[in-house]
């Protein structure tokens, strides 16, 4: 019996991921991108298409979707770029393919675009070309700076000589790879005829294809006057609040009028909003407090809380400040019902979005 009930609770929660499954893939479009190395990984595809679905595993795991499709690392759904409070991620970068956003999500046809780790990102401002963007991704309100910083590698010629080494190393690695696969799996015959040969001439290939032009064509590098080649690495670094609440529910945005009951240098720490179906000369309500604040946009967010009397919160924040603010935000952080998130502007108090989420940073 309790096997039956185990057996049947799996069922259901199967069903009911696949169902959300099937929500975001319509809300995706999926049957017009379904070619795409994006969808492939996100949505799966071929036979068992759901179980090689990332999405599908996210779900599984019992995480809820993003508002909007993630960007890609490699053609992998990029959850953290969006999710994690972390700002700084190391990047590899390339020049957009032509067609642009006719191949990769991302971008409308025309606009600006460069590749960030295999995905289209929109180039929103090009503060030095080759050295410094302000770029976004699809439809999230939310820009990230791309930055390279240089590392001296010597003149082209000894560039082009330690790549050639370590792509014969690399091709020597991996034909000995090749070889003792198919000994191990006793295929001798095969070894001579076909794994090795293809593999030896697929990396012989690349090794021909690296030359002095080769280099200083990459974005990844720099030439100086005097044919120094200065390798970058690219910094994609997150500007303004980090994006964890798209992992719920954006809610129509009301403006409403806050009494604010702490500030410091970043603004209102902490906001109030009386109960408007309540008579009482002290009455309860909703408070706001903060939790991040992105000084470039003068923005912050809030996160909610009920509370049975203003006068009460007032004084709490008189007699302990700080430290009563910090236990007033962890009391609102772990909760196990959903959190509402607002963000808001602190130059004209104005409501920008309001989120309704189960994840928290």
């Amino acid at each position: 019996m309790t096997n039956d009930i185990a057996s049947y609770q799996e069922t259901q929660k199967l069903i009911a991921v696949a169902a959300t499954w099937g929500r975001v893939a319509e809300r995706e479009k999926y049957g017009e991108f379904g070619l795409s190395a994006d969808n492939r990984s996100y949505f799966g595809s071929g036979p068992g298409i759901i179980e090689k679905s990332a999405l599908f595993q996210r779900l599984l795991a019992g995480k809820k979707p993003l508002i909007y499709r993630p960007p890609t690392h490699n053609s992998y759904p990029w959850y953290e770029v969006i999710e994690c409070l972390q700002r700084d991620h190391h990047v590899l970068v390339g020049n957009a393919p032509s067609l642009g956003s006719l191949l990769l999500p991302g971008a409308n046809p025309g606009e600006p675009c460069i590749l960030i780790n295999g995905a289209l990102w929109r180039i929103e401002e090009t503060i030095s070309h080759d050295q410094e963007y302000i770029v976004s991704w699809g439809r999230y309100p939310m820009k990230w700076k791309l930055f390279s910083k240089k590392e001296n590698k010597g003149s082209v010629k000894e560039v082009v000589k330690s790549m050639t080494d370590i792509a014969r190393s690399t091709m020597i690695a991996n034909m000995l790879g090749r070889v003792m696969f198919h000994a191990v799996h006793n295929d001798p015959d095969f070894i001579l005829m076909k794994s090795v040969k293809i593999g030896f001439d697929h990396d012989k290939k690349l090794i021909n294809e690296i030359s002095e032009e080769s280099v200083k064509g990459d974005i990844n590098f720099e030439i100086d006057e005097n044919d120094f080649c200065w390798e970058k690495a690219w910094i994609l670094q997150r500007i303004g609040l980090s994006g964890w609440p798209f992992a719920g529910e954006v809610l129509d945005v009301t403006q409403k009028e806050f009494v604010s009951l702490a500030r410091d240098g970043d603004g209102d720490a902490v906001l109030f909003l009386a109960d408007q179906e309540t008579e009482s000369n002290d009455p309860p309500g909703e408070a706001w407090i903060r939790i991040e604040h992105d000084a470039e946009t003068n923005t912050s967010r809030y996160v909610s809380m009920y509370v049975s009397a203003q006068s009460k919160l007032e004084q709490k924040i008189q007699d302990e400040c700080e430290k009563f603010l910090e236990s007033l935000l962890d009391l609102a952080m772990s909760r196990e019902e959903s959190v509402f998130v607002m963000d808001r502007s602190e130059s004209n108090k104005e409501i920008l979005r309001l989120f309704r989420t189960r994840a928290r940073p």
